[in-house]
């Protein structure tokens, strides 16, 4: 038995496929829990088979997974409409391939002119570099049920720490320890942030009284950089960039507080060029890239 609150309607009308006038199976209990570490040590655990046990290219795998991890992501957070990647999934394990479904997936999603039929008809181009490479892999029952499992959570509530845990999940123990891998928890990010950006920024806030100065600010603030000079998985950075966009907003409101017109229309300077990081390991700077690219979907989404 599968229960469906009725504010959960859109996130999980998957589980009322078989009212389609055409017949597609049900996905049931889809959306249901978080994203957690929980999930980041599935998303290992398939890596960890595929590397190990399958002799698949590690890179290859790496690029791969989080591929799948931004899928995730955008179907949950609905760029990707009706849990089209799930339902890819759910074809694979019925006896499609998944090299071919997911590729022609990933290579639409990396294709600027948009599909104008077929299943792929409503994907957006993803131009943040991540799908310029399509190149998936042929997944056997274990590799589509662990995919499966990941698919389950609610990606849409992304914490910081799981792409720590998803960047250690990729590392062998002995290189954890050879490069201190180990991620830093979301309280402990705010104990640099706030004094270093937040807290300056907001004392500016309050002591600017003038419009001439808030815009000032919204300048400075456009040109303000970010750099974590050992970013692991980019979490430093992703905190940062939403702080940094709640401000912005702060000062926008205070704009408008001085203005007779309520409705001006605002688009964000703030742009992710703005935030720097550096890393000795190819898979942290590209698990910090996708993490970035994901801060900026929160971000539109809280309409920062």
């Amino acid at each position: 038995m599968d229960t469906v609150h009725l504010l959960q309607l859109i996130e999980r009308q998957t589980a009322f496929n078989f009212l389609l006038p055409k017949y597609k199976e049900p996905i049931f209990h889809h959306n249901e829990q978080s994203i957690s570490e929980k999930t980041a040590n599935i998303i290992g655990e398939l890596f960890q088979y595929l590397v190990f046990d399958k002799n698949e290219n590690r890179e290859k795998v790496q690029h791969f997974l989080l591929q799948c991890v931004v899928t995730f992501f955008s179907e949950d957070f609905g760029i990707l409409e009706n849990s089209l990647f799930s339902q890819l999934i759910l074809d694979c394990q019925n006896g499609q391939s998944s090299k071919i479904l997911f590729g022609n997936l990933f290579q639409q999603m990396a294709t600027i002119k948009p599909a104008q039929t077929g299943v792929f008809k409503n994907v957006p181009y993803f131009n943040g570099g991540l799908f310029k490479i399509v190149d998936p892999i042929e997944l056997d029952k274990k590799g589509l049920d662990l995919l499966e499992k990941a698919s389950k959570d609610n990606w849409k509530h992304i914490k910081p720490n799981i792409f720590g845990a998803l960047f250690q999940s990729f590392l062998k123990k002995t290189e954890r320890h050879k490069f201190s891998a180990h991620f830093t928890y979301e309280i402990d990010i705010f104990k640099i942030v706030t004094p270093t950006i937040i807290r300056p920024w907001k004392k500016r806030l309050d002591e600017t009284k003038t419009l001439s100065g808030l815009k000032t600010m919204l300048k400075d603030i456009s040109q303000f950089k970010v750099l974590d000079p050992a970013c692991g998985c980019g979490d430093f950075l992703y905190i940062a960039y939403l702080s940094l966009k709640e401000i912005e907003m702060q000062i926008v409101e205070k704009m408008i507080s001085k203005t007779s017109c309520k409705n001006k229309s605002f688009q964000s300077q703030i742009s992710t060029k703005q935030f720097f990081g550096i890393d000795i390991q190819p898979i942290a700077v590209e698990i910090a890239k996708m993490t970035m690219m994901i801060a900026k979907e929160i971000a539109c989404d809280l309409r920062m």
